[in-house]
Order: C-alpha cells, then sequence, then structure tokens
C-alpha cells in the first residue's frame, strides 16, 4: 500500500512539473495587444457600417479618427515583454508536491489497509467479541454481513445488523435488513417502525423533491396499527404526512406525540414548534379555499344567468375538484350534459378541460 502511494505521488509530481513547464514556454499575450487588436477590429467595423450606409459619415469619420490617435499612441509605447518562468521554478514546485504527497501518505496510512480484506475482517470480528463498542457502525455492519446465511432466521441477527446499517448511513442495505425482518416477524410493531424510519431516512438523505416511498408510508402505518403506544414511528409518520402537504394527517400525529410523551420531555418544543407551523399552514390554506369558494359562487350565478359558456363550466368544474367537492362537481356536470345534450362533444372538450392543468389551451 505504501508502494502504491509512493508511486501515485511521483506520477502527480512529474504530471504536474510537466504542465509547469509547458506553461512556463507558452507565449503571453500583453494588455498593449489586446488594446491594440480592439481598436484594429473596431476601425474594420466602422468602415464596413460606413460604406453599408448603416452610419453617419460624421460619426464615422469621428470614430476613426480617434481609434487611429489611440493605435499611434500605443505603438509609441513600448510593450514590455513577459519572460517565461525559468525551468528551475517549476522543478522546485514538482519537488515540494512529491514531498507533501510523500509525507501525507506516510502520516495518514492506515497499518491496516496493507492487510488482505480477510485478515481485517478476521481482527474486526474477534474484536467485536471483546469490545465492540470501539467498532464504528460500518465495521459492525461489515462484521455481521458475513452470518447472513448462518442467522438467515435469526430475527435479533436482522435487527441488529439493520441498526449498523442505519447508523452507518447504509440505507438501502438496511431497507434490505428491515424487509427481511419483517417476513420473519410481519405482527411485529417495531420492525415495521424500523423499515418504515429507514426508507424515510433514505428518502432524506437522498435530497431528491420526490415524495417518499409509498412503502414507507405502508410501514408506519403497520407499525401504529401493532402499537398505537410507538413513539418513532408517529415522529417518522407526522414528517411524511407534511411532506405530502397533508397538514391536518401531520397536526393529528404531532397532537397524538404531545399526549404521550412526559411533559419534561426535550422533544416537547420541538412538536409545539412544529404544531404551530401547522396551524398557520392550515389557516393559509383555509383562507385560499375560502376564496375559491367565493369565487366559485360567483361564477355559478353568472352560469345560471348565461348558461352557454363552455369555458365557464370548465373553470367551475376544476375548482368544485380543487376544493374537493365532489357532490358539487357531479351536479356542475349533470347541468352540463343538460345544456349540451345535443352536443356530447362539447360536453367532452369541457371534462378534457376541467382535468388540463391550469394554464391550458381554452375552449375554442
Amino acid at each position: 500500500m505504501l508502494l502504491f502511494f509512493s508511486i501515485c505521488a511521483l506520477v502527480c509530481a512529474a504530471i504536474l512539473s510537466l504542465g509547469l513547464m509547458v506553461y512556463a514556454r507558452a507565449p503571453h499575450i500583453s494588455e498593449q495587444a489586446i488594446a491594440k487588436a480592439h481598436l484594429q477590429n473596431l476601425t474594420l467595423d466602422t468602415q464596413d457600417q460606413m460604406a453599408k450606409g448603416l452610419m453617419d459619415e460624421a460619426e464615422s469619420r469621428f470614430i476613426l479618427a480617434e481609434a487611429g490617435r489611440h493605435l499611434l499612441k500605443l505603438s509609441e509605447t513600448h510593450d514590455p515583454q513577459i519572460k517565461s518562468a525559468p525551468k528551475t521554478a517549476s522543478l522546485i514546485i514538482g519537488a515540494i508536491g512529491l514531498i507533501s504527497l510523500g509525507l501525507y501518505s506516510l502520516n495518514n496510512s492506515d497499518p491496516a489497509l496493507d492487510q488482505p480484506f480477510s485478515d481485517r475482517l478476521a481482527a474486526l470480528t474477534a474484536l467485536s467479541k471483546t469490545s465492540p463498542e470501539s467498532l464504528s457502525p460500518p465495521q459492525m455492519a461489515m462484521v455481521l454481513r458475513q452470518f447472513q446465511t448462518s442467522r438467515a432466521n435469526d430475527p435479533r441477527y436482522w435487527s441488529y445488523l439493520g441498526q449498523a446499517d442505519r447508523q452507518a448511513e447504509h440505507y438501502s442495505d438496511a431497507v434490505h435488513d428491515y424487509e427481511h425482518l419483517t417476513q420473519l416477524e410481519p405482527n411485529t410493531s417495531m420492525a415495521w417502525g424500523e423499515l418504515g424510519m429507514a426508507l424515510m431516512s433514505m428518502w432524506q438523505k437522498s435530497g431528491s423533491g420526490t415524495l417518499p416511498d409509498p412503502e414507507a408510508k405502508r410501514a408506519l402505518d403497520t407499525a401504529i396499527r401493532l402499537d398505537p403506544t410507538a413513539i418513532p414511528p408517529q415522529f417518522f409518520r407526522a414528517e411524511l404526512a407534511m411532506a405530502e402537504g397533508d397538514f391536518d394527517q401531520a397536526l393529528s400525529h404531532f397532537m397524538i406525540l404531545k399526549s404521550r410523551l412526559p411533559a419534561t420531555d426535550s422533544r416537547q418544543s420541538d412538536i409545539d414548534q412544529s404544531i404551530v407551523a401547522i396551524k398557520s399552514e392550515i389557516q393559509k390554506r383555509q383562507a385560499q379555499n375560502d376564496m375559491i369558494k367565493a369565487m366559485v359562487s360567483g361564477l355559478k350565478a353568472k352560469l345560471i344567468a348565461e348558461p352557454n359558456n363552455p369555458q365557464g363550466w370548465a373553470r367551475l368544474l376544476r375548482s368544485e375538484k380543487i376544493l374537493g367537492d365532489e357532490a358539487g362537481a357531479q351536479n356542475s356536470l349533470a347541468t352540463i350534459k343538460v345544456i349540451y345534450a345535443k352536443n356530447p362533444d362539447q360536453v367532452q372538450q369541457i371534462i378534457d378541460m376541467a382535468n388540463a392543468p391550469v394554464g391550458a389551451q381554452e375552449i375554442k
């Protein structure tokens, strides 16, 4: 392993030195040369614009005169040449990189890494029997994983392995562990709760904008059904409900947690903050719903007065569905079918428009 590090350091240093030497030999463009090129391009462009009649002659001659004056001034100014860096500088930098990488490798190399995997696993297994607390979660998971076949039907083994994988943030492995555990103990709340929490942890770590795996909800609901007093599944179930935008459900879970935890529990303050935030969100949504209901009432009045309005009926149907007013939507649909009884295609167009995303093309 030490030889490998040394070879890598040597290769890196050689590449660094070569790159610096090439850079040192590369030609350098001064600011003066750039300014000259800019003025020359301006002159050519101005002449072209004047020839095409796109620029006033007086303005063109003024620009050309100014550009010529600046070019003359630049030609009289000494243009300092940038000297290339000496070869020794790049060699010194390369040597410094080599020495730094070598010292880093010597000071930070883990002697255990020079051992074959089987020897390292054997050493960790022996240590787990005498001093298990000294093993990190990834090491403990590695030790436990070698017994998957011999302990395939042992629920305690899969519970321990799942805990180690979760602590190591190997969430996909933890999900597999707890799925096996639920197969061994399908009526145990703890097994389903751990599965749901592992799925939620995997979703949190992913940072994706998608919703959690539906299996997380099923697992957490099963855990709560088997043991309504279980605390951890309630926390994760409340968080899942918030992720789905179901604030009424989230509030219900947080209220259950508040009633079951001791008043002195440190988590009570976090629960109180969540309850306040959820109630505020529910109030905002209620205000939005009230505004939509007022708009729906006004729209209904207009449609009663002037029923031949396909776009209006489509907006009404969509609004009632947003409000969750299935009865109102059914009544409106029945009215639409009566009004357009002789034009079934128009009825279908209204339905399609109501189901289309907001902002979709209106009915013609």
